[in-house]
């Protein structure tokens, strides 16, 4: 990256990278990943945001891996403290003819990379029977590659695709 122009677009996407400080822990918010993805809007490459409820995002999520598209989903442990994964896949069970999801599978960028799969942590969105994994505002279990589990919350989903 360092003999791109800093006046081409991969210059500019170079220069926000190290302005915003990739790779470094400060954390990344909706608003940084829109503006990364912006640099390549010539590229046709388009980012849509999704607020909503869990059920509104597991839905979204599946429409957009279905369409080839990045999916990003942010999770959060408390008000304070929240986290950007992306989603590769997701498993679940079909009953009468309806598919009904389960877990998100995820490409998690704080745990260790995945060597026999092609995730490294995985969210439980719904238990076998379609409900709520758990009450409350944390009603997900976030499992980690290191066996931890902790409830969670999906908050937002962030695609990126190609304009069609």
């Amino acid at each position: 990256m360092g003999d791109w122009d800093g006046r081409s677009r991969d210059g500019r996407f170079r220069n926000a990278l190290r302005e915003h400080g990739a790779l470094v822990s400060r954390g990344t918010t909706t608003k940084d990943l829109i503006g990364l993805a912006g640099h390549f809007r010539g590229e046709g490459i388009l980012s849509e945001l999704i607020n909503g409820n869990k059920k509104e995002i597991v839905d979204a999520v599946q429409d957009a891996i279905k369409s080839d598209a990045v999916v990003l989903v942010c999770v959060s442990w408390s008000k304070l403290e929240g986290h950007w994964l992306m989603v590769v896949g997701h498993q679940g069970y079909e009953d009468g003819g309806v598919y009904q999801p389960t877990h998100l599978l995820c490409l998690d960028p704080l745990s260790e990379a995945p060597k026999a799969s092609l995730w490294n942590a995985v969210i439980a969105v719904y238990d076998d029977e379609g409900k709520a994994v758990r009450g409350g505002t944390y009603s997900c279990d976030h499992w980690g590659m290191d066996g931890q589990v902790s409830p969670c919350k999906l908050d937002q989903l962030l695609t990126l695709c190609l304009e069609s």
